[in-house]
């Protein structure tokens, strides 16, 4: 989530809306996001409703609910474009490879 913060303005130059999903409460959430200078909004999903709905699930973790590490490139018209993930839990993908595959998804003709 760091890392994303530190490349804000050329994603939002980009036209993309960063949104962080998390386990942790609101509460967590906002005393992160103060620390670490978060400007880009981070949900909460201390259920898993979100994390398991969109796959995200990671069920080798003994945290509940903890999601793999990654990015969803989501369209405007609410379609996951491109899913980057990586393996394990500490590798992720480069900001540039992020906006680059956020660029090809917006670059696709929509599909009827």
């Amino acid at each position: 989530m760091v890392q994303l913060q530190r490349d804000s303005k050329k994603f939002k130059e980009a036209g993309v809306q960063i949104v962080g999903l998390s386990p942790d409460s609101v509460d967590k959430l906002k005393k992160f996001a103060k620390q670490k200078s978060i400007t880009y909004p981070l949900l909460a999903d201390p259920d898993g409703t979100a994390i398991k709905s969109l796959g995200l699930q990671n069920k080798e973790s003994k945290k509940k609910f903890l999601p793999h590490p990654g990015v969803l490139i989501i369209g405007t018209d609410g379609v996951v474009d491109e899913k980057l993930f990586k393996e394990g839990h500490k590798a992720r993908h480069d900001n540039k490879a992020i906006l680059a595959a956020a660029k090809a998804a917006e670059a696709e003709p929509a599909t009827p």
